[in-house]
C-alpha cells in the first residue's frame, strides 16, 4: 500500500482542486513520485515552476480529449499513442521525463474514462477558440493515425466538437482538411 501511496494522495488532491480531471492528473503525477528513481538519478517529469491550476487542467484535458477519441473504437492503437506523444515532443518541446507523464495521464484516463461532455466543457472554459480549433486538428490527426476514421470515433469527434463549442462551419473546414470533401 505504500508504494501506491503518492498516487492516491496526488489523486485525492487533485479531485479537491480540479474534480474528476484533477484526480487523474494528481493520480499521474502521485504515481509518477511511487516509481521515480532514488534521489540523484533522475525522477519525476519536471513541472514548471509558474505552472497553475489552469495549466495542469489544461494539460490534463488536453491529455484525456485525445485519448478518449483514440479510445472511441474500442482499443487505443500504438499508432494514436505515437501520434499524441509525437505532438508533445516536437510542438510542445517535452523530454522523456514529461513524456511518461503524458503516458501515464494517458493510461489513467483510458482506465477511469472520465465523461467526455465534462472533459470538453472544462477545456473550452479555459480555451481561446483558436486553440479549440487547433485541438480539433489533433483531435483529426490522432483518428486518422491508423489510417482511418472509425465510425465511433467519428461520433466522438462530433459529440466533442459540440461540447467544445466549435461552429459548423469550422468543424465541416477541418473535417474537410482531414478526410477531403467528406460531410
Amino acid at each position: 500500500m505504500a508504494r501506491y501511496a503518492g498516487k492516491f494522495f496526488g489523486a485525492g488532491m487533485g479531485f479537491m482542486v480540479g474534480g474528476p480531471l484533477g484526480a487523474i492528473l494528481g493520480g499521474a503525477i502521485g504515481h509518477m513520485f511511487d516509481s521515480s528513481p532514488a534521489p540523484g538519478t533522475g525522477g519525476p517529469p519536471r513541472l514548471e515552476p509558474g505552472a497553475t491550476r489552469e495549466g495542469f487542467l489544461f494539460l490534463s484535458n488536453l491529455v484525456a480529449i485525445l485519448t478518449l477519441v483514440a479510445k472511441a473504437d474500442g482499443k487505443i492503437q500504438p499508432e494514436e499513442v505515437r501520434t499524441i506523444r509525437k505532438f508533445f515532443e516536437t510542438q510542445m518541446r517535452y523530454d522523456s521525463r514529461d513524456l511518461d507523464l503524458i503516458r501515464t495521464l494517458m493510461q489513467e484516463t483510458a482506465r477511469v474514462n472520465p465523461d467526455l461532455g465534462q472533459v470538453c466543457r472544462e477545456f473550452r472554459r479555459i480555451s481561446r477558440y483558436e486553440d479549440l480549433l487547433i485541438l480539433m486538428r489533433m483531435i483529426y490527426m490522432v483518428a486518422l493515425a491508423d489510417r482511418r476514421v472509425h465510425p465511433e470515433e467519428q461520433k466522438t469527434i462530433d459529440a466533442a466538437a459540440a461540447y467544445l463549442g466549435i461552429g459548423e462551419a469550422d468543424h465541416r473546414a477541418i473535417r474537410g482538411e482531414f478526410l477531403g470533401d467528406e460531410n
